[in-house]
């Protein structure tokens, strides 16, 4: 006899549900390049500084990493939900392996 199981059969996306997705995906990747080179021009120049200007700006660069870290996760917040909600859908079918 032969053992009964379920295979899963995937819905496509559609031509939105893949705009947005490309566009979280493009999202990311920009706020990981501003945060990369942001972090990285507030720290030129930094040993040249004296020390209460060393101590404004590692408290100005900490306020800018949270910052673009805070708009980070509302835009994938506000971005992801439309992601997930327009994800092929999933139908389990009984197969006769």
């Amino acid at each position: 006899m032969a053992k009964k199981g379920y295979r899963e059969i995937r819905g496509k996306r559609g031509v939105f549900g893949y705009l947005l997705l490309w566009l979280f995906v493009g999202f990311n990747v920009l706020m990981g390049l501003w945060l990369f080179y942001g972090m990285r021009a507030a720290t030129e120049g930094y040993d040249q500084l004296s020390g209460a200007e060393q101590t404004g700006a590692a408290i100005g660069t900490g306020i800018g990493f949270f910052m673009i870290i805070i708009i980070w996760a509302v835009g994938d917040v506000i971005l992801g939900i439309p992601v997930l909600l327009t994800r092929p859908s999933k139908t389990l079918v009984p197969s006769e392996d």
